[in-house]
């Protein structure tokens, strides 16, 4: 059960469709636009929000993750590269669009059912954020020019949802990923997407 206060926060009288536009990527040839969804009034949006924050504690608990750029520095510094080694630097193209979301509800799901912390951030049982996280990614209608679109796969760009959910589907995927390889690295950093680590040349 929510409070009265938190299902009012929730339950809005005005609102308006997510905005589609896109902000030039002057870093890459012929300067294509990244897409971006601007969804703050939209009805999904306080929702999205306040399913992130229940989420984001669960999100880092790999050794492989980096917070951020000063913590990457740290790990770097710490690094010592073999003359056999090189480096590799991969990342997901287009994240969020290709994330399942089936599968990443699944993981989150999982996630919650096992955090005993649950209960001091939120009253809702692991079931009903379940329904809610597939009610909000589920949720992807845009307005571009006077027409609405909908983004048929993966979570929807633009809902502070997204992020969260893509770094838990790929904490995932890497642990797996990583369980699998015959060949390990030397090490593995990830932030979200993007990937730093070193190989032994065979």
């Amino acid at each position: 059960m929510l409070s009265h206060k938190v299902y009012n926060h929730f339950r809005l009288s005005a609102t308006v469709g997510p905005k589609f536009h896109g902000l030039p990527k002057i870093h890459h040839p012929d300067v294509p636009l990244r897409p971006i969804v601007a969804s703050q009034g939209s009805p999904t949006y306080n929702l999205a929000k306040y399913l992130a924050e229940i989420l984001k504690p669960l999100v880092g608990k790999s050794e492989h993750h980096v917070v951020n750029s000063k913590e990457f520095i740290t790990k770097i510094e710490q690094t010592k590269l073999d003359e056999d080694e090189i480096l590799l630097r991969v990342d997901v193209v287009s994240l969020f669009t290709n994330v399942p979301v089936d599968e990443a509800c699944n993981i989150a799901k999982e996630r919650v059912l096992l955090d005993n912390t649950l209960h001091l951030r939120t009253t809702l049982s692991p079931e009903n954020i379940y329904d809610l996280l597939k009610l909000c990614l589920t949720t992807t209608c845009s307005q571009w020019r006077e027409k609405f679109y909908q983004q048929t796969h993966g979570a929807p760009m633009g809902s502070p949802l997204s992020p969260v959910i893509a770094n838990l589907f790929m904490g995932e995927l890497e642990k797996k990923a990583l369980a699998t390889l015959m060949l390990k690295p030397g090490f593995w950093f990830r932030y979200v997407d993007d990937i730093l680590s070193s190989w032994a040349m065979v």
